[in-house]
């Protein structure tokens, strides 16, 4: 499956698209999906060190050196070049989100099959268990599970994931996703009175989409998150416009969290109510819900992730041998997680542990950082080598005046945890 849309990023460039379901037949040991970087060819064969560079001069030499004479005191004033390794198999600090849908269907049983939650329940300890192994201290993780176990038909008013739950490290936030409305839980969370939303640019007036017409939707209160609704669907019921106030129980997102990348992992059988159209291919939906979530996490000083589990095909919503039905795909989900670099995988998939264990990888690749000795330059586009192989900027991310890099888990392969990386910095 492919979406092809274009728009503009506010932060860093949009990566190549594509990527692999993983479905329960697929009969591989490891599954590891296409990320959206690997679709086309990241890796160039410069060489860092071949010394023909336009642009960057070698810092060790003495003409080179900066604050080497009266007139250039300044150590940072010239191109710089950092020689540095990784090894992507620890994280100094490790923060993952779980939005699970929390709708009836999640909790049903198709063909004899377990349901979702049931599936996600097996193998969530094992899940935990590789993100702590990854971290030096338990106290560096925060895993959050976000659902509302006041849905009699999914819980039966108790919460299965209780006894994976340690206070501050694996903790549970007890907000209702409903099958279409996992941002707008973490929007009730987390937005704060003086929330700003930046719209995509074109963006139409928020509309919501009725069968052949388009009615406008009052702006529901200051500082709401009023957004576009296409499946004529409210947290209540009816035809009322998702919107809410996040003023009243309004959480800084900081005191869940750690500073550095947010993993979201969305698992859900139905998809987002975003859209302002009938086009569910139109990206502006996605682009909508993007610059929210990176608003929220904005206090976590980096960008998030978006990975979906999710329902990635229309060809077979009620296929026999199916672990789950699906409502709808996860159409607007795989957008997100085109957008950030994340992983796509099937929510029917009979065994979420291979699953859980590769969204484990991707989350210790996302914490993967270099430190700088001086700031990064507007004038200087960094330039990054992994054992000599230049890495696409659409993997890693860092800005003017900052002093380091922060890679996406698009930047490794599997094969890359554990190994030591060689990396080459020219900025």
């Amino acid at each position: 499956m492919r979406f092809d849309f274009h728009f503009q990023r506010r932060v860093y460039p949009l990566m190549a698209l594509g990527f692999l379901v993983v479905s329960a037949c697929a009969g591989v040991p490891d599954l590891v999906p296409i990320s959206p970087g690997e679709a086309q060819s990241s890796f160039g064969g410069d060489n860092p060190n071949d010394g023909d560079e336009p642009g960057f001069t070698d810092p060790t030499k003495p003409d080179n050196l900066g604050g080497g004479g009266s007139n250039n005191p300044d150590p940072c004033a010239s191109a710089q070049t950092l020689n540095a390794s990784l090894q992507p198999s620890s994280a100094e600090k490790l923060n993952v989100m779980l939005l699970i849908d929390d709708s009836g269907s999640m909790a049903a049983q198709y063909n004899g099959q377990p349901s979702t939650i049931s599936r996600v329940v097996t193998n969530l300890q094992s899940f935990i268990q590789s993100l702590t192994s990854a971290v030096s201290n338990p106290n560096d993780l925060r895993l959050g599970l976000m659902f509302s176990t006041n849905q009699n038909s999914v819980f039966g008013g108790s919460n299965p994931f209780t006894p994976y739950l340690s206070g501050s490290t694996v903790f549970h936030i007890n907000e209702q996703t409903n099958s279409q409305a996992s941002d707008l839980a973490m929007f009730r969370r987390f937005a704060q009175p003086d929330f700003y939303h930046v719209l995509p640019n074109p963006f139409p007036t928020d509309v919501r989409y009725f069968p052949n017409t388009f009615s406008a939707v009052p702006i529901c209160n200051s500082n709401a998150y009023n957004r576009p609704t296409r499946h004529n669907l409210s947290i209540s019921g009816g035809t009322t416009a998702y919107c809410n106030n996040p003023s009243a129980q309004p959480s800084q997102i900081e005191n869940f969290f750690h500073e550095g990348a947010l993993n979201l992992i969305s698992v859900t059988d139905d998809d987002l109510n975003t859209s302002y159209g009938a086009d569910a291919n139109d990206p502006e939906g996605a682009h909508f819900v993007y610059n929210m979530y990176q608003t929220l996490t904005a206090p976590l000083g980096a960008n998030f992730i978006y990975h979906s589990i999710v329902g990635t095909t229309t060809s077979d919503f009620a296929q026999t041998g199916d672990a789950a039905n699906i409502v709808r795909p996860g159409t607007v989900h795989m957008m997100l997680s085109q957008l950030t670099g994340g992983s796509v995988f099937d929510v029917r998939t009979s065994n979420y542990g291979p699953v859980l264990q590769s969204l484990a990888r991707q989350a210790i690749f996302s914490s993967q950082t270099v430190n700088l000795a001086c700031p990064v330059v507007p004038s200087r586009t960094p330039r990054v080598y992994f054992d000599g192989q230049e890495v696409s900027p659409s993997h890693f991310e860092t800005s003017a005046g900052s002093t380091s890099i922060l890679f996406l888990p698009t930047a490794f392969s599997p094969g890359d945890q554990g190994r030591m990386i060689a990396v080459t910095v020219q900025y």
